[in-house]
């Protein structure tokens, strides 16, 4: 499958994301939140497209893992709506931003993109109070909208976060009493939104 999505992806033309301006998107008191938003100086069809080609065009082989695949709303293997407001509500309060776009009708979202990390992939992320980082893991939902003077604004939205705290002892493990990785569901995590803006909107890697 990800072969087939990577000869599709090469038929669009990578483009320059040099012209995206990224800020924060507003958070609310009582509902902390990783969601952020940048903007294009394309029409939403054309940023799809430009991002789509420049997720799939990473040469770096962890941010390879970290972005690993790629579905556009409304294909089969993208989440539903149910899974991702149950997922998310284990997380804590529904974050604003998801809870808009759960609102938002399907003609809406028709240029998002899921990104999905590599089956049981972490990266550094957050540094702990002991000073190590925490290792996390997230989908990412891009949302395009479109904006003023034919720009589009694209909201990231974290979905599905896990933090590994370590491996912990489990009498009752699925394959035998043995040491398994602690992994709990986490909030949305500013850097890793802002880290995958950073790879929209930088340089090539």
């Amino acid at each position: 499958m990800r072969a087939l999505l990577f000869a599709a992806l090469a038929l669009a033309l990578p483009g320059s994301l040099t012209d995206c301006h990224a800020q924060a998107a507003p958070t609310h008191a009582t509902a902390p939140s990783g969601n952020f938003t940048f903007r294009m100086s394309y029409a939403p069809a054309d940023a799809h497209t430009r991002l789509q080609a420049r997720l799939a065009n990473l040469t770096n082989p962890a941010l390879r893992r970290r972005y690993h695949l790629l579905i556009r709303f409304g294909a089969p293997l993208f989440l539903p709506d149910d899974q991702i407001a149950v997922d998310a509500t284990r997380r804590g309060a529904l974050d604003d931003g998801l809870a808009r776009w759960l609102r938002l009708a399907p003609a809406d979202r028709q240029f998002d993109l899921l990104v999905l990390p590599d089956v049981d992939y972490f990266w550094p992320a957050e540094v702990q109070p002991t000073g190590h980082p925490l290792h996390y893991s997230t989908a990412f939902i891009l949302h395009l909208a479109p904006a003023a003077g034919g720009n589009t604004t694209v909201d990231v939205l974290q979905v599905n976060g896990m933090a590994r705290f370590g491996k912990k002892f489990d009498l009752l493990g699925r394959t035998g009493p043995k040491f398994y990785w602690d992994d709990r569901p986490v909030p949305p995590s500013p850097q890793a939104a802002w880290e995958l803006i950073g790879h929209l909107a930088g340089p090539a890697q």
